[in-house]
C-alpha cells in the first residue's frame, strides 16, 4: 500500500488532510502495523472534534478488532488525558485521532506506547514498512471491537492529579476557548472544582473550530473580539487536543505563547523547587533568566514533546516543556498537558494576589521572531546551514536538531525543518532587534 508523501510522519503523528490523504483505509493500516509493532494487551483510544475523526476513529476499532485487541475507548478526551488513561489502565499503547494544531482540513493518529508516551521512530519504521508491504486494495475489516468505556473514568483520573497541585485562594473568573475541541468538557469542569467561575466562548465539539486553531496571535483575534464587554480575570486558550496552553489577561490583550512556560516555572519556584528544568532549542531563554539564582538548570533538548521528555527522564527534571504553549508537569503527566499549566497560573495569581499582565509584565522583555517557509518534503538541509555557519563565525553552533547559532550578546537564531507539516521554521531572539534583523535578513537570502 502506498504512502501519500504528503502525509507527515513523525515522533509527533502521522497528520495529513483527511480523508484525501488520511483516509479510513489507511488509517486501518496504520493501526494493524502500530498493533503489530508492540506487546500484546488493550489499546486506549481516543479522538478529537474533527468531523473526520468519526470515520478514522471506526477504522482504527476495525483494525484493533481485526487484531483481537480489547478497545479501552476514551472517545472525546485530550491527548494528556489519554496519555494518563495507558498508563493508569496498564493498556499496551494508546492511539489519539486529533491533527493537534493543524487547520480543520486535516486529521491525524498519535501512537502512545504503553507508558503513555509517543513511541520512537523504531515503531514507526516497522509501521511504514509493514503498510508498504500490504497490496493496494486492502479494505477495512468488518470484525467488531470489544470495547470498554472509559471516558469518565480517564477524566476523574486526570482532574484529581492535576487538581492536587492548586494552590487554594481567590475566585478567579476565567474565559476559555477551546476551540470546540476535546477539551471542551474536562477543562469546564476542571476550572469549576478548583473554584473558578468559568466564562464559556468556544467549548461546543459538535460545531466546527471558530478559528484556525493554532494558537497564534493572527488566529485570536476571533477570541478578543469575543471577549470584549466581558469581565474576567483570565482568557485561556487551548489547542484541539488540549496539550497547548495561551493566555490572555485581564484587559484583552494576547500574552505571546512563549510566556506560558517561565509563568508556570515561577510557580513551581515559589513552591520550593529546585533542580533541573528542560526546554526545546527554539524556546524563549525567559525560562533561563526565571531559572537564574534559583537552584533551577536549564538544559535544552531537540524540538518534539518526546524529546522534552526522553531529557527530563534521564536528568530527572521537575519541569519541562515547550515555549509554543506545552507545559510538562511530571507529577501529572509526562506529556504536554494544558490544564498543568492552568493550575499553575492560576496558583501564582492566588499566590502573589497580583493580576496576570502584572506578572506578564514583571518577565525579562525579549524581541522574538517566528518565520516558516514552504519546502519539499525530504530536502538535504546541510549544504544550507553549512553557509549560514560561514556566515557567522563568531556564533556558538549546535545541530542537535538543525542547526541553531547562539550569540555573545544573547541573541539566538533556530532553523529546522518542522515534524508536523512540510515547512521550514525560523525562529530567533533578542533584545535587540535590530541585530536578529539583519541575522535574519542574511538567513532569508541564502533560502531564496
Amino acid at each position: 500500500m502506498e504512502i501519500p508523501k504528503e502525509l507527515m510522519i513523525s515522533i509527533s503523528g502521522i497528520r495529513g488532510h483527511a480523508p484525501e490523504k488520511l483516509s479510513p483505509a489507511l488509517a486501518y493500516a496504520f493501526t494493524l502495523g502500530f498493533s503489530k509493532s508492540i506487546p500484546s494487551g488493550p489499546i486506549v483510544v481516543s479522538r478529537d472534534s474533527r468531523a473526520s475523526g468519526f470515520a478514522l476513529k471506526a477504522a482504527v476499532l476495525a483494525a484493533l478488532a481485526e487484531e483481537g485487541r480489547t478497545v479501552l475507548d476514551a472517545d472525546l478526551i485530550p491527548l494528556p488525558t489519554t496519555q494518563i488513561a495507558v498508563r493508569e489502565f496498564k493498556a499496551a499503547g494508546g492511539i489519539d485521532v486529533t491533527a493537534s494544531h493543524n487547520p480543520i482540513e486535516y486529521n491525524g493518529l498519535k501512537f502512545l506506547n504503553g507508558e503513555g508516551e509517543f513511541v520512537d521512530k523504531t515503531i514507526l519504521e516497522k509501521v511504514r514498512t509493514f503498510i508498504e508491504a500490504l497490496p493496494e486494495e486492502t479494505a477495512v475489516g468488518e470484525k467488531t471491537a470489544q470495547v470498554k468505556n472509559i471516558q469518565e473514568e480517564a477524566m476523574r483520573i486526570h482532574l484529581d492529579k492535576v487538581k492536587a497541585t492548586i494552590f487554594p485562594g481567590r475566585k478567579l473568573i476565567v474565559a476559555l476557548d477551546a476551540t470546540n475541541g476535546a477539551g471542551s468538557f474536562i477543562v469546564p469542569k476542571f476550572l469549576e472544582e478548583i473554584g473558578c467561575e468559568v466564562v464559556p466562548i468556544a467549548t461546543d465539539p459538535s460545531q466546527p473550530f471558530p478559528h484556525i486553531p493554532e494558537p497564534k496571535p493572527e488566529n485570536l483575534v476571533w477570541t478578543q473580539e469575543k471577549l470584549q464587554g466581558l469581565s474576567y480575570d483570565l482568557c485561556v486558550v487551548v489547542d484541539p487536543d488540549a496539550d497547548r496552553l495561551v493566555l490572555i489577561d485581564e484587559a484583552g490583550n494576547l500574552l505571546h505563547e512563549e510566556t506560558t512556560l517561565p509563568l508556570v516555572l515561577q510557580e513551581m519556584i515559589a513552591e520550593g523547587k529546585q533542580g533541573k528544568v528542560v526546554i526545546n532549542l527554539s524556546t524563549s531563554r525567559m525560562t533561563e533568566d526565571v531559572a537564574e539564582g534559583k537552584g533551577v538548570t536549564v538544559l535544552r533538548a531537540p524540538v518534539g514533546e518526546a524529546n522534552v521528555v526522553a531529557l527530563m527522564k534521564k536528568e530527572q527534571a521537575f519541569f519541562g516543556g515547550e515555549g509554543s504553549g506545552g507545559i510538562i508537569n511530571p507529577t501529572i503527566n509526562y506529556g504536554r498537558d494544558c490544564m498543568a499549566g492552568i493550575v499553575a497560573v492560576i496558583s501564582l495569581m492566588r499566590r502573589t494576589g497580583k493580576k496576570l499582565s502584572e506578572l506578564a509584565n514583571e518577565l525579562p522583555k525579549y524581541e522574538m521572531s517566528k518565520t516558516k517557509f514552504d519546502i519539499e518534503k525530504g530536502a538535504d538541509y546541510n549544504m544550507l546551514y553549512e553557509k549560514i555557519i560561514v556566515l557567522f563565525p563568531e556564533a556558538s553552533i549546535n545541530r542537535e536538531d538543525g542547526l541553531r547559532l547562539a550569540f555573545p550578546d544573547k541573541t539566538w537564531v533556530h532553523i529546522r525543518p518542522s515534524n508536523t507539516e512540510p515547512i521550514l521554521r525560523l525562529f530567533g531572539e533578542t533584545n535587540k532587534k535590530e541585530v536578529l534583523d539583519e541575522i535574519s535578513v542574511k538567513i532569508k537570502e541564502l533560502l531564496k
